[in-house]
């Protein structure tokens, strides 16, 4: 693997980890690159690339649950996360959409 690679994969992995290491019941049903139960996070980070409130938006979407904007299956709410801490998660996913590599973080 090139060093470039490598720095991309680091940083695909470290940024925004700590919000979402701590998230690991969303892997359950999400997966950076492959649908799952849910989008995968790179479906997400794309759809969401130009929209300007995004970061919010989602980061609240994720505390309070969702349903219907990817299909039929609810997205239970998460209340145990800090509203900081899911704009840790939200920025990690919506930085998908511009790196290299896809590296789900280390749990």
């Amino acid at each position: 693997m090139s060093a470039r690679r490598r720095s991309s994969a680091r940083s695909s992995a470290d940024h925004g980890s700590s919000g979402v290491r701590r998230a690991g019941t969303c892997f359950s049903c999400h997966a950076a690159a492959d649908k799952s139960a849910g989008p995968a996070y790179l479906e997400v980070a794309r759809r969401y690339a130009t929209n300007a409130a995004a970061r919010e938006v989602l980061a609240k979407k994720i505390r309070a649950g969702g349903l219907g904007a990817w299909g039929k299956v609810p997205m239970p709410p998460n209340p145990q996360y800090t509203l900081d801490q899911t704009r840790q998660m939200v920025d990690w996913i919506l930085g998908l959409a511009t790196r290299q590599v896809l590296v789900q973080p280390a749990g």
